[in-house]
C-alpha cells in the first residue's frame, strides 16, 4: 500500500512506497537543506517521446511555486534508468546527474533552474530498442525515491520507422501536471499526444493508479480510466490520489498496438 508523504525539517521530499523490489543508486552529495527552495509543482515540455536510434532526446521542466509563479535557482537532479522497453523488466540501477556513472548518457543537464524556473536535460542517442526512464528532483520537490527510484518519471523511447510496436519517429506526450504537491483529494491531468504534424486524433490514453491493488499486490484490481484524444489531441480528467500517487499513464496511436509512451508516471502528493 502507499504510506503517506511528508516533508521534513530538511524540507527535502520523502517518499515512501512499500512495493517489491530493491533499488541500486548512484549519486553525488545533496544541497544543504537552508538553501533549497520550495517548489510545489513540475511541468514538462515532453513526458515522453519516440526518438529516432541514435539522436540525442531533451527534456525541458519547469518548477512553480504554490502561486504558480517560476522558482529560479532551485537545485536540479535528474535520475536516468535504462531498460528495455515492453521487457517486463525494469530498471535495476539509477545514475544521477553530476556523477561519473550517468556521464555516458548526458549531453547536458542543468544543475539549477534559470530565471524562468526551467532546467534542462539532453540525453545521448542510444541504439533502437532502448528506454531511458527519468526521475527528477527540484528544490524541495523530487519524483525520486532512493528505495524504489522514479516514482515520478519521463522517458525517452529510442526505435527506428520500421519498429514495432512503436508510434512514429518523434511523436511525444505531455502530461500537465508531471508532478505536484496539493491539499485537495482531487486533482485534474491533462495529457497532449503530439507529432511532428502538430496534434495526434483518435488516440487511446490510459490512467492507472500504482496503487499495491493495481500493482498486482493484494486487494481488489484497479481499472484504467481509458479515452480517446479528439482532434485537439487532448484529454483532461479529474482523478483522486490517496497520500502520495502515482499514474501511470499509457498512450497508443488509435487502437493499435502503436506505442507511443513507456513507463510514464506522473505523481500527485496529497
Amino acid at each position: 500500500m502507499i504510506k503517506n508523504t511528508t516533508l521534513g525539517a530538511s524540507g527535502v521530499l520523502s517518499i515512501v512506497l512499500a512495493a517489491c523490489g530493491t533499488t541500486t543508486t548512484t549519486s553525488a552529495p545533496s544541497t544543504t537543506a537552508a538553501s533549497v527552495p520550495t517548489v510545489t509543482t513540475l511541468i514538462t515540455s515532453k513526458t515522453a517521446q519516440m526518438v529516432l536510434s541514435g539522436q540525442d532526446a531533451t527534456f525541458t521542466i519547469t518548477a512553480l511555486s504554490k502561486s504558480g509563479a517560476p522558482v529560479p535557482s532551485a537545485p536540479v537532479s535528474f535520475y536516468l534508468g535504462t531498460m528495455v522497453p515492453l521487457s517486463g523488466v525494469g530498471v535495476k540501477t539509477w545514475n544521477k546527474t553530476g556523477t561519473t556513472a550517468a556521464a555516458p548518457y548526458v549531453v547536458s543537464a542543468s544543475s539549477v533552474t534559470d530565471a524562468n524556473g526551467k532546467a534542462t536535460l539532453v540525453l545521448k542517442g542510444q541504439p533502437n530498442d532502448t528506454m531511458e526512464m527519468i526521475g527528477v528532483s527540484v528544490g524541495t520537490l523530487s519524483t525520486y525515491s532512493a528505495t524504489k527510484g522514479a516514482i515520478g518519471s519521463m522517458d525517452a523511447w529510442w526505435t527506428t520507422p520500421g519498429s514495432t510496436p512503436t508510434a512514429p519517429v518523434g511523436d511525444y506526450v505531455t502530461v500537465s501536471p508531471f508532478a505536484t504537491i496539493t491539499t485537495n483529494a482531487s486533482q485534474n491531468l491533462t495529457i497532449s499526444v503530439s507529432s511532428p504534424q502538430g496534434q495526434v486524433s483518435g488516440a487511446t490514453v490510459s490512467i492507472t493508479p500504482k496503487t499495491a491493488a493495481s500493482t498486482g499486490m493484494g486487494g481488489t484490481p484497479v481499472s484504467p480510466m481509458t479515452y480517446t484524444t479528439p482532434a485537439t489531441g487532448l484529454v483532461s480528467t479529474m482523478v483522486n490520489s490517496q497520500a502520495t500517487t502515482p499514474f501511470r499513464i499509457v498512450a497508443t496511436q488509435g487502437t493499435t498496438t502503436a506505442r507511443i509512451a513507456g513507463g510514464m508516471n506522473a505523481l500527485i502528493i496529497h
